[in-house]
């Protein structure tokens, strides 16, 4: 039998095969399990492990990490798939992998494949809030949804801020969410650019200033906004693609989408190009004037408010 986990979502691939040794060993002892990471052996010790028996077991699980990073396993994959099916269990991990090569496609025909993606923030917001359940804590969906937004949209950083926030206190309240974690820079500059475009350029200046509290150079947080301006650029200019269609060719996430587009609505393009002007001529002046950067970043956020 061949398994293969593929995606990237580390924290759901490293569940899934955690669980899957430790299920396999419950049934046929610790030495019944062996780990070979792809990048570092060769296409005939993968083919030993396959093939030996194992030691005071039936049966055995090779998991094998990137396996297709070896050319002679990538170019006889139907072979060593052939091996797995007549004893031993193999799982091929490949947190990323090529779907458009024959290798993903012999893959996905002929073994049972798991995609591990990260999930968008609703499914996120979800996950935490019975996980909390699950560990004897209290968080609602609403502040679920505000940790997700806060942090960022990865299920394994969400899963470690999330203990500690029980660790703290099992009731978790989103005044504890504002105490404990620190919003991701992403986010911070979404509020920044929200708030400024929205006219409020006291929210605007607040932001920037808890940034520079917190030791951000006021460089990083332009090359920040630049980003995320292009992004904002991006979407306007693809206003008439739908959203699978711009996440496919650009890559974006569903998190990052949709707070981009809610930018670039409030904004409208004729907004968006003088303030890609003044971001240009902003640059400019950086690289060829001796101007202070701070009161220059704080005068363009006034003016975009």
């Amino acid at each position: 039998m061949t398994r293969v986990f593929i995606g990237q979502n580390s924290f759901a691939l490293k569940r899934a095969i955690r669980d899957s040794k430790a299920e396999f060993a419950k049934q046929y002892g610790e030495l019944s399990v062996e780990i070979i990471d792809g990048e570092e052996a060769e296409y005939n010790q993968i083919v030993a492990a396959i093939e030996s028996v194992p030691f005071l077991a039936e049966k055995k699980l090779v998991v094998v990490y990137e396996l297709g990073t070896i050319k002679e396993a990538n170019e006889n994959i139907e072979g060593l798939i052939d091996k797995a099916e007549t004893g031993n269990e193999l799982i091929i991990v490949e947190p990323k992998i090529d779907k458009r090569g024959t290798y993903y496609k012999y893959l996905k025909k002929q073994a049972d494949l798991t995609e591990f993606n990260e999930p968008d923030e609703r499914e996120l917001a979800n996950w935490l809030t019975n996980e909390a359940k699950k560990m004897g804590a209290k968080l609602s969906f609403a502040d679920a949804y505000y940790l997700v937004q806060r942090v960022g949209i990865g299920q394994e950083l969400a899963a470690n801020e999330l203990k500690k926030l029980i660790d703290y206190d099992k009731d978790i309240s989103r005044a504890n969410i504002e105490l404990l974690t620190e919003a991701s820079p992403q986010t911070t500059i979404f509020n920044l650019l929200d708030a400024a475009f929205g006219g409020n350029s006291r929210k605007a200046m607040h932001i920037y200033e808890q940034q520079r509290i917190q030791g951000e150079e006021p460089l990083k947080i332009f090359g920040l906004i630049v980003w995320q301006m292009h992004l904002v650029a991006m979407i306007d200019a693809a206003s008439s693609r739908s959203d699978a269609e711009i996440m496919k060719t650009s890559g974006l996430k569903p998190f990052t989408l949709n707070k981009t587009h809610s930018i670039a609505q409030r904004m409208g393009r004729e907004q968006i190009r003088n303030t890609l002007a003044k971001l240009v001529e902003l640059d400019r002046q950086l690289k060829t004037s001796s101007i202070d950067a701070d009161d220059a970043l704080k005068n363009l956020l006034i003016s975009i408010s």
